[in-house]
């Protein structure tokens, strides 16, 4: 990979350059380049496709605080249980946190808390989560995120086999990621605390006949949705607490849904 400090590629292009991906000169944008034969007989590198994939293709789905899914008043289920509401805030914020707290403790309860104090204090802002925190490290060692990306490598790799680059590869890219990696009850931590992604980017920053680098950018909601007011999921330990909480007791800045981004980085070798 020709490539220095991840900008475009500093080597001289020559007619045995093979195709390289690196980072646009100014933005955090990897693209595929290709060494081109000039009218001289020369050769310079040739921009090619950006290799970021976007399971949305790049469409909205929209802020979590103005998400309906996260702040209609739902109706039925527990929430219309009278001793809900006659719960203080202390009482409802309290055992919320101690569901997270608990059902993290397996792995990290700091990740639990973390969320918690985000979603009574944080105003409804972004949360970042990058690829050496707990929370990366859980979602990007499970099974299903596992198999999730390990599809999207292998068709990723497959086509670079094929057209010695990744232009074109978009379509197939979207296809792949759309799917989105199934976490439902993979674990106890990552049900606590993730329960499902709504949306993938994938950026390949490496790709040859045999190896991929992938970064992964993983979007999800923390937030009581409105379906979960009834079914099965209003007896999870905690979130009829949180759902009075979103959508009964919050305001401007307390006990707001926000949106987790979680990074996760992975090199493949495939024989």
């Amino acid at each position: 990979m020709v490539e220095l400090e991840g900008l475009e590629p500093t080597e001289a292009a020559n007619k045995d350059s093979k195709y390289t991906i690196a980072k646009k000169d100014g933005t955090d944008n990897h693209y595929g380049y290709t060494s081109s034969e000039n009218e001289d007989g020369g050769y310079s590198w040739s921009q090619g496709d950006i290799t970021r994939y976007d399971s949305n293709n790049g469409l909205s789905i929209g802020d979590s605080n103005g998400d309906s899914k996260y702040n209609d008043n739902p109706d039925g289920g527990l929430l219309s249980d009278l001793t809900n509401f006659l719960r203080t805030d202390s009482e409802l914020y309290a055992s919320f946190y101690n569901s997270l707290r608990i059902g993290t403790k397996l792995v990290d309860s700091q990740v639990g808390i973390d969320l918690a104090n985000h979603f009574k204090n944080g105003a409804g802002a972004t949360k970042y989560w990058y690829s050496n925190s707990v929370l990366a490290t859980e979602i990007g060692s499970s099974q299903g995120f596992s198999d999730y990306a390990n599809v999207f490598e292998q068709a990723a790799l497959d086509y670079f086999n094929i057209n010695s680059s990744l232009d074109g590869f978009k379509s197939m890219a979207i296809s792949t990621l759309s799917s989105e990696p199934n976490l439902n009850y993979s674990s106890l931590f990552l049900t606590a605390t993730v329960g499902g992604i709504q949306r993938v980017k994938a950026t390949i920053t490496k790709i040859s006949a045999n190896d991929i680098m992938v970064t992964y950018f993983v979007l999800d909601r923390f937030g009581a949705g409105s379906e979960d007011q009834s079914g099965s999921k209003q007896f999870f330990p905690g979130l009829v607490d949180m759902s009075v909480l979103q959508y009964y007791r919050a305001n401007e800045t307390t006990y707001r849904p926000f949106k987790n981004f979680i990074f996760i980085k992975r090199w493949c070798y495939w024989k």
